[in-house]
């Protein structure tokens, strides 16, 4: 079994989370998505970045350890919550435990954040793990809510949505889709290592989907849907609509190609401190890389 489910606990981008057996286990590499994420985002939306400077996309190999501790969540006190007005409305699809709505609403304190999960027993751990985020003054209540909903059903999608109790306006509400989805195949899964036996299957791969893209499309085709219409960018204020994580290079250059067609016209296939294609991010406006 792993060491996680015997402790019950892992530490993510600064906080702690309870794990729950077969709940997914949180992955180092995920933790560094939701860094790259909260530092492009927070760069971007701030006044620190200098005139002309490039935060996104970045053309060169992105160095983790110029992060430092600067990701570490501060803490949330009543009057830093009344001082920061949010900007950023994300939605994190087939979130499990959690853990990258929790890390980007504590690393990104002008945002709120929508969890969808379809199994009702991952909605419980994340509820419980906001308690846990709350309590330790890393997030306030009122800026994440998770909710029960199938990601591969529209219709139901839309339902859950819907159901949430804090208002999202009328329309495509969200400046960002973040997804880290089930995409092992089938055949990894069945070759893959014991310790993988102990959590969902469901959560990590579809024995019908034989190239591990069928959540990736399905998110894909409802993005616009989702999004917030392209007139309501701001040219200098530009980021990342959709951010996925996956699994091979082959994947990444297979989403890649799926997110052009579909009309995303700025894609970047970004790398994880192993050196290794780990997840994709794409808006709907043309930029040049740097």
């Amino acid at each position: 079994m792993p060491l996680q489910y015997l402790i019950g606990r892992v530490d993510f981008c600064g906080l702690t989370l309870a794990v729950r057996e077969p709940i997914l286990i949180p992955r180092p590499e995920t933790e560094a998505m939701c860094e790259w994420t909260s530092y492009v985002f927070n760069r971007k939306l701030s006044n620190q970045n200098a005139q002309g400077e490039c935060i996104w996309p970045i053309k060169v190999p992105f160095d983790f350890l110029s992060l430092g501790t600067s990701n570490t969540p501060t803490k949330c006190s009543s009057s830093s919550k009344s001082q920061i007005a949010p900007k950023l409305r994300i939605l994190d699809l087939c979130s499990g435990s959690g853990c990258i709505s929790l890390a980007l609403a504590s690393l990104l304190p002008q945002s709120y954040v929508v969890g969808v999960d379809l199994n009702p027993s991952a909605v419980a751990l994340s509820n419980l793990n906001q308690q846990k985020a709350i309590q330790q003054g890393n997030i306030s209540h009122e800026r994440v809510q998770f909710v029960k909903g199938d990601v591969l059903n529209a219709i139901d999608l839309q339902r859950a949505l819907s159901s949430l109790d804090f208002n999202l306006g009328t329309g495509p509400p969200f400046d960002l889709i973040i997804s880290n989805p089930p995409y092992v195949t089938k055949l990894l899964y069945e070759s893959s290592q014991i310790e993988l036996k102990y959590e969902d299957k469901h959560a990590l791969c579809i024995d019908e989907d034989e190239s591990g893209l069928l959540f990736y499309s399905k998110i894909i085709e409802q993005a616009n849907y989702l999004l917030k219409p392209l007139s309501e960018l701001n040219s200098d204020r530009i980021l990342p609509e959709l951010i996925f994580e996956f699994g091979t290079t082959q994947q990444g250059r297979a989403i890649k190609k799926l997110l052009i067609n579909t009309g995303f016209l700025t894609v970047q296939i970004v790398k994880d401190p192993f050196n290794r294609d780990r997840w994709i991010a794409a808006t709907r406006k043309k930029l040049n890389e740097c």
